[in-house]
């Protein structure tokens, strides 16, 4: 009576054995579990800041091409819009944070760092459209490997069609942009095709 009075008071070397294993188990599965969560959540937190990127960056484009204009014929300026694969030269109206008015000369521009560049200044009648722009031009994008710009209108007697590079008085009906970035960056640029106003209206 009294050994199992004894055995039924407490636990056994091999319960407390056993309880001891199970509980760190269940510690590891656990912190395993709350480890994949963290790693899954930053993955996730990177993927959305690197979309945001894309996405903001194209807005930038969007709008600023879209109002991509032609100055008065009075002005003297010959040429409105200047691109080829690589790189463009456009007017379109000032930044409006800049608060001027008026229409401002573009550049968009792959360096050889892999900075995709944007610079502007208000437009001078004695500055054609290819000189180079003043300052310094702000990065908008960085590590990028390739850029490939093309553009959709028609040229003289040749009917619309896709073309690596324009020279006109009048934007483009449509200018397509693709960006690439080195293998393993995870960043995707889905194609940007932009209208210009302008050149809808005309």
């Amino acid at each position: 009576m009294t050994a199992a009075s004894d055995r039924s008071a407490g636990f056994t070397l091999i319960e407390l054995l056993v309880a001891t294993t199970l509980l760190a188990l269940l510690s590891v599965l656990l912190f395993g579990g709350l480890r994949f969560g963290a790693r899954a959540w930053e993955a996730g937190g990177a993927s959305m800041e690197r979309t945001g990127e894309i996405e903001a960056i194209q807005d930038l484009l969007r709008r600023t091409l879209a109002e991509a204009a032609a100055p008065e014929p009075a002005s003297g300026q010959q040429l409105s819009f200047v691109g080829d694969a690589g790189r463009m030269r456009f007017f379109a109206p000032m930044p409006r944070h800049i608060a001027m008015g008026g229409l401002g000369r573009y550049a968009l521009d792959l360096d050889e760092a892999g900075h995709l560049l944007m610079g502007w200044e208000p437009r001078r009648p004695e500055r054609g459209l290819d000189a180079p722009i003043a300052g310094e031009p702000s990065i908008i994008l960085q590590n990028v490997e390739t850029v490939n710009l093309a553009y959709y209108g028609a040229v003289g007697q040749d009917g619309p069609g896709w073309r690596d590079s324009w020279s006109s008085p009048a934007p483009p009906l449509l200018i397509r942009v693709q960006i690439g970035f080195a293998e393993g960056d995870g960043r995707r640029w889905p194609d940007l095709l932009i209208a210009p106003r302008l050149a809808q209206a005309h």
